[in-house]
C-alpha cells in the first residue's frame, strides 16, 4: 500500500507491507507493516482491450496475470530506461552498505509498476544531530570541540566510503541528498537507493522551472553541482553565460555533492540559507530568459561558503576547511579525489602518531 504519491516515471513514493505475500518470490524477506520506498518505473496499458462504440463496453482478448502485467512494463521501456533499471539492482546485489531492491510491485487500483526497496527508520539527518544552527554551533556550546569532531569524522568517513564503493563499480549519482544517506541497526552508513532516484526526478523537473518541486528541492537538501545544472539545462536548450562551459558530469559531480553533505553537517542553517539563495538567483535567471553570468554567481557563493568554515573550523582544523573548498571548486578536474577527502576526515578520528593501520587498498577515483 503507498502512504504518498508522487507521479511520473521514477517518482518516489512510500509505503507500507499490509499482508504477506506468500506466493510471490522475493530477495528479501519483507514483513507486514514494514515501511518501504517505491520508485514508479511505468503504467501497465493493455494493448488488446477495446472500447465499443455503441455499448460502451471493454472487449478483451484475455486477462494478464499479475506477473506478466510487470514484465511487460519491462519489456516495453526504453533501453536506457531499462539498463538503468539493470545496473542499480546489480549494485544494490553486489554492495554491503546499499539499500536492497526487494523486487516490483504492481498497483491493482492503477496498473502503476513500481520498484520496490529496503528502507530503514533512522535517516542520516534525523539520527545524528537533528541539526538547526549546525553541528559546529553546538559542539561549540558543549566544549570538548576535538572529540565531537571525532564523532563527525567517524560518520564522515562512512559517507566517503560507501559513495567510493559506488565509484568502484563504475556507477556515478550525479547528485546527493542528506536524505539519500541512512543509518542501519549498527548505526554505519548505507545510501538508499530510492531517495537517489527520487532525487534526481525532483532536481530535473525543478530545474525545468517547476516552481512548486523547486520549493520541494530546498526542503530535500538537495546538491546538484554546477556540470549537472550545465548539462541539465543544456538538455533543454538553455544556455548558461555564452555556451562555452564545457565540463563533463562525471565522480567529480559526486564528491561536491557529498562535500555538501558534509557541510551541511558541520554548519546546519546557515549554510541551508546560503544554498537556496544561490539556487533562488539561478532559477530565477533561468526562468526570466535573462542570462547570467553563472560563473561569478558561483564564485560569489562559495566564497560566503569558505566564510562560513572559516568562522567554524578555526584553530586546529584548517587542513578540514581547505579541503572542502577544494571539493566545491568549479572545475570538476580540479577537486581532490575521495581517498584524499577521507584520508582528511580521518585525523579528526586518531592522532597521526597514533595510527599505525596500515594504508587502506583503495583505488582512486
Amino acid at each position: 500500500r503507498t502512504d504518498s504519491q508522487e507521479d511520473g516515471l521514477f517518482g518516489l513514493s512510500y509505503g507500507k507491507i499490509v499482508r504477506n505475500v506468500d506466493n510471490f518470490d522475493v530477495r528479501c524477506i519483507l514483513r507486514e507493516n514494514e515501511k518501504v520506498g517505491l520508485v514508479k518505473v511505468g503504467v501497465f496499458r493493455d494493448q488488446s482491450e477495446r472500447q465499443d462504440g455503441k455499448e460502451g463496453v471493454l472487449c478483451s482478448k484475455f486477462k494478464y496475470s499479475y506477473e506478466a502485467k510487470i514484465v511487460k512494463v519491462l519489456f516495453l521501456m526504453k533501453e536506457n530506461e531499462r539498463d538503468e533499471l539493470e545496473m542499480i539492482l546489480k549494485e544494490s546485489l553486489k554492495i554491503k552498505r546499499v539499500g536492497k531492491i526487494c523486487g516490483f510491485w504492481c498497483n491493482e487500483e492503477d496498473n502503476g509498476v513500481f520498484m520496490v526497496f529496503e528502507r530503514f527508520s533512522r535517516g542520516l539527518a534525523k539520527s545524528t544531530w537533528e541539526l538547526e544552527e549546525g553541528f559546529l554551533a553546538k559542539i561549540e556550546e558543549e566544549g570538548h570541540k576535538a572529540s565531537k569532531m571525532g564523532g563527525f569524522g567517524l560518520i564522515g568517513m562512512e559517507i566517503c566510503e560507501v559513495v567510493n564503493d559506488l565509484h568502484v563499480e563504475g556507477f556515478v549519482l550525479g547528485c546527493l541528498s542528506v536524505h539519500c544517506f541512512g543509518l542501519d541497526e549498527f548505526g554505519r552508513v548505507f545510501i538508499d537507493f530510492g531517495e537517489v532516484l527520487g532525487v534526481g526526478r525532483r532536481v530535473c523537473r525543478a530545474i525545468s522551472g517547476n516552481e512548486e518541486l523547486e520549493n520541494e528541492l530546498f526542503k530535500k537538501f538537495a546538491f546538484v553541482s554546477p556540470e549537472v545544472v550545465i548539462e541539465s539545462l543544456r538538455n533543454q536548450g538553455i544556455e548558461l553565460g555564452d555556451g562555452s562551459l564545457e565540463y563533463k558530469v562525471g565522480f567529480g559531480s559526486d564528491v561536491w555533492s557529498l562535500a555538501c553533505v558534509l557541510i551541511w553537517l558541520l554548519a546546519g542553517k546557515s549554510f541551508s540559507e546560503e544554498m537556496n539563495n544561490y539556487c533562488k538567483c539561478l532559477f530565477s535567471a533561468v526562468n526570466d530568459q535573462k542570462g547570467c553570468n553563472y560563473v561569478d554567481l558561483y564564485m560569489g557563493w562559495k566564497e560566503k561558503i569558505a566564510g562560513l568554515l572559516e568562522d567554524g573550523l578555526r584553530l586546529g582544523f584548517a587542513s578540514l576547511k581547505d579541503m572542502l573548498c577544494k571539493c566545491l571548486e568549479f572545475d570538476p578536474g580540479s577537486r581532490p579525489v575521495l581517498i584524499e577527502v577521507w584520508k582528511c576526515i580521518r585525523k579528526l578520528t586518531i592522532l597521526p602518531e597514533l595510527d599505525i593501520s596500515l594504508e587502506p587498498e583503495i583505488d582512486a577515483i
